[in-house]
């Protein structure tokens, strides 16, 4: 339903940005116009200038690849700084910010989602088999381990060995049944930081994603890529 930007919005856009220089570069180059006439395109345009070769880009042969370049300007300008997870934390590498967002587009891409629910990821997230065995046994251990906890709380308070052996009769429940949903959470990021796919603060690198306009904070704990096709960019990469 929504037309395509005419090149007067463009020329007002791009000079408003203060993007002038980009305005001369494209305005005679009707394949970087046509690009420029989605909003999306040329707000990257704009935001990323800095990172793009204009006579190189000229000089790819297709929209695709003249896109693909864009992407690829636009990720490289977005990462430009510091970013880090904590105020005094180490400063990430554009190189793993990449591999966890490239990653976390390719399982999405798998899965046929838009949207990332940080409370309702399950074991499908998990690559291998050997992934999936370490992570159900960690449920199992810890589920039965909190149940032998609260026995012992129980007989402690009590002062009868029955709340010692409620306790280890809960526990063999628990190995029988699902999981609590947040051990599962919990089990569930633990396997997959120590396999290199997510960082150890999984919520607050999102976070920091957004801000830089590579994801967007939909909800409590629910992100998605800035537009599928950045989305699709990542994955590829």
């Amino acid at each position: 339903m929504l037309k395509p930007l005419t090149e007067t919005q463009i020329h007002n856009y791009l000079l408003a940005a203060r993007s002038r220089e980009l305005w001369y570069s494209i305005e005679q180059d009707s394949d970087l116009l046509k690009l420029a006439k989605a909003p999306l395109f040329v707000s990257m345009m704009a935001l990323a200038y800095e990172e793009i070769l204009i006579e190189s880009w000229k000089r790819l042969n297709s929209a695709e690849e003249q896109r693909k370049y864009l992407l690829t300007a636009y990720i490289r300008r977005q990462m430009t700084g510091a970013f880090r997870l904590h105020s005094r934390g180490k400063e990430l590498r554009s190189e793993q910010i990449r591999h966890w967002l490239g990653w976390l587009a390719r399982k999405m891409e798998q899965q046929g989602i838009q949207e990332l629910l940080l409370d309702k990821m399950s074991s499908r997230w998990l690559e291998t088999g050997a992934q999936q065995r370490v992570y159900h046994f960690g449920v199992k251990l810890v589920g039965g381990l909190i149940w032998v906890i609260l026995g012992l709380i129980v007989t402690l308070v009590s002062g009868s060995i029955w709340g010692l052996m409620a306790g280890a009769i809960a526990a063999v429940i628990s190995a029988l049944l699902p999981g609590i949903p947040a051990i599962e959470n919990m089990i569930l990021h633990l396997v997959l930081w120590s396999n290199g796919y997510i960082p150890w603060n999984y919520s607050r690198f999102l976070d920091a994603a957004a801000a830089r306009l590579l994801l967007q904070k939909t909800g409590d704990r629910r992100y998605r890529f800035i537009h599928d096709l950045l989305q699709k960019h990542f994955a590829e990469i």
